[in-house]
């Protein structure tokens, strides 16, 4: 890697510790939501495993289903561990490179870290609970893939060179590969709360998400580095 994306990394480091550090700090978090971090974890973890690959290098994943639930479902706090586990398995079983786990695992971090502040601000601002949710829900959405694409834009500039544009990161394919699976995440997630009972309709539309993966065109950028 290149000093100035050795000197990237360790920001995202630096930021994505200081931050979980200071919600352990101040956040409570209670044994009701151990169920739903094993549960939405795992869901991550296994939807890692199974990537599309595409030419030039790149790999798509359904994995943003689990993450817009986790940020919807658990506290700000348990979120980075979320990435950790997610990204475990596939360090593990298809030894990955570190430095791309570890930009992977802060990336995904961060973006629901920020996805959980913006959606947190937004349910304070409207009294409707109905409505709240929706537009939290959708604020969220729009914060975790923006923050996604530009901070793997930015790690593409400094250690392949291209620019912004050139990384085809914020075409309107691009973005739609992962607003409209992280919408998936914003069904289960209410599923989840108002009717547990119907959250096979929202997994199973996962196996159609992830054929399309397949046939994705190849200037579609990946979500990953």
């Amino acid at each position: 890697m290149s000093p100035s994306a050795k000197l990237y990394l360790a920001a995202l480091g630096v930021a994505t510790a200081g931050v979980t550090v200071a919600l352990l700090l101040t956040e409570h978090v209670n044994g009701d939501v151990v169920g739903r971090f094993a549960a939405v974890a795992a869901g991550a973890a296994i939807a890692q495993l199974f990537v599309v690959r595409a030419p030039r290098n790149q790999t798509y994943h359904t994995t943003i289903v689990f993450l817009l639930a986790a940020v919807l479902l658990l506290p700000a706090a348990l979120l980075p561990f979320v990435a950790l586990v997610q990204h475990a398995p596939a360090f593990v079983i298809r030894r990955q490179r570190l430095r791309f786990i570890t930009f992977n695992t802060l990336n995904h971090a961060l973006n629901m870290l920020a996805a959980a502040g913006v959606g947190a601000l937004v349910l304070d601002a409207h009294r409707h609970p109905n409505l709240r949710w929706a537009l939290a829900g959708g604020a969220a959405i729009v914060t975790l893939v923006a923050l996604n694409h530009v901070l793997l834009a930015i790690m593409r500039t400094v250690t392949r060179g291209f620019t912004l544009g050139e990384t085809g990161l914020f075409s309107v394919d691009s973005l739609a590969a992962d607003l409209i699976p992280a919408a998936l995440g914003l069904a289960l997630a209410t599923f989840w709360i108002w009717a547990p009972w119907l959250l096979p309709t929202a997994v199973l539309p996962l196996f159609l998400v992830q054929r399309s993966l397949v046939l994705l065109p190849n200037r579609l950028q990946p979500m990953h580095a």
